[in-house]
């Protein structure tokens, strides 16, 4: 249920940059982790669905963990090293 909530924030936060924001640095950051938080919540949603069964409990906790895993290391390597133009919206 928090994957699906968390999916439908970072939608609203996306339209919102889309339709007030000016594409700076920080809007640009915030617009991609909440592409990231997409991705990564249904990598976890589609591991979380196999958590009821009895064999697979180990595997569903591993996938959650290494979905979780990933989004941590995505959002420090774009807020840490990645820069973005402006204006163009290329990297330089």
């Amino acid at each position: 249920m928090v994957l699906i909530i968390a999916l439908i924030l970072s939608a609203f936060v996306g339209i919102y940059i889309f339709l007030i924001g000016d594409f700076s640095q920080t809007e640009t950051n915030i617009l991609i982790t909440t592409l990231g938080l997409a991705v990564y919540s249904l990598l976890g949603l589609s591991s979380a669905m196999v958590y009821g069964k009895k064999r697979l409990n180990e595997f569903s906790i591993v996938g959650m963990s290494l979905s979780f895993l990933a989004f941590v290391a995505a959002v420090d390597v774009l807020w840490q090293i990645i820069e973005f133009d402006g204006e163009a919206g290329l990297f330089y």
